[in-house]
């Protein structure tokens, strides 16, 4: 992701480039819209502009996602402690390689010490 400064920021912040990939809700296995119709901009506070529109679920979003995950459980359960380690692991390597990515977005909205992001 890339970076620009804006003229009300601290010269120490860079603010990102506008972002995509929020154009839809996982669940049950398939990406789709959400029910609600409407999407939630994610502004950056410094130049105001809007770096992306998350889409907003409904009750039925919720209730379906919900049923998924109850019925995906069972045999979350019953696999073995391997299985589940390998999933956390290929979890672990995703976050490790975006998570400067997605500090370098969230940081300046949260003005957070860079040690609670990593």
């Amino acid at each position: 992701m890339s970076q620009t400064k804006t003229k009300n920021q601290p010269s120490h912040i860079s603010s990102p480039q506008p972002y995509s990939g929020f154009d839809g809700q996982y669940i049950a296995g398939a990406w789709r819209p959400g029910g609600n119709g409407s999407k939630l901009p994610d502004i950056d506070p410094y130049s105001g502009e809007v770096l992306a529109e998350i889409v907003q679920a409904n009750k039925s979003d919720l209730d379906e996602a919900y049923r998924a995950a109850a019925k995906a459980q069972p045999k979350w359960a019953a696999a073995s402690p391997t299985e589940r380690a390998a999933v956390m692991l290929r979890s672990a390597v995703t976050w490790a390689t975006t998570r400067s990515s997605f500090f370098t977005s969230e940081h300046p909205k949260a003005t957070k010490p860079k040690a609670l992001f990593f």
